[in-house]
């Protein structure tokens, strides 16, 4: 076996958070191009919707599933909206982030609460929500974070 077949993803299903633009964007399309089907999550439906195109014209299948995960219980809804949608989770990317592109000195302490909040508690909250699913699955799953805004 090859190292590209060892890591192939081939009929697997991605949740990308955060995978309308940037970096997130680019990971979902490489997930596709690797054999996944991609479950895109953002806030701008236009955005997802673009994506959603590129990874089908890639022979995958893909959803878009939108929500601010800043919002109490949005975590749980993008979970179960993506298996509802896709049937199932195999690989989590927790990319959703935000960042303010100002000198410390002049981020507010609300700017500064949703980073916090979109960085740190939402990952969290993402983690958790999709790690639920996977307690009674019966194949390895996998997640990674990467929240950033470039």
């Amino acid at each position: 076996m090859s190292v590209l077949d060892a890591f192939a993803l081939t009929d697997r299903v991605a949740l990308v958070t955060g995978a309308t633009r940037g970096l997130g964007r680019a990971f979902a399309v490489a997930l596709a191009e690797a054999g996944a089907d991609v479950v895109i999550h953002g806030r701008d439906a236009d955005a997802a919707s673009a994506v959603k195109t590129e990874i089908e014209s890639l022979g995958r299948r893909a959803w878009v599933v939108l929500g601010d995960l800043t919002e109490p219980g949005a975590a749980d809804r993008v979970a179960a909206d993506a298996v509802g949608r896709a049937g199932r989770i195999d690989v989590l990317i927790n990319n959703a982030g935000a960042c303010i592109h100002r000198p410390a000195l002049e981020v507010t302490d609300d700017e500064w609460s949703h980073v916090f909040e979109t960085n740190v508690t939402a990952l969290w909250r993402m983690s958790r929500a999709v790690g639920r699913t996977w307690s009674n699955a019966e194949t390895a799953a996998s997640s990674t974070s990467a929240p950033s805004r470039a």
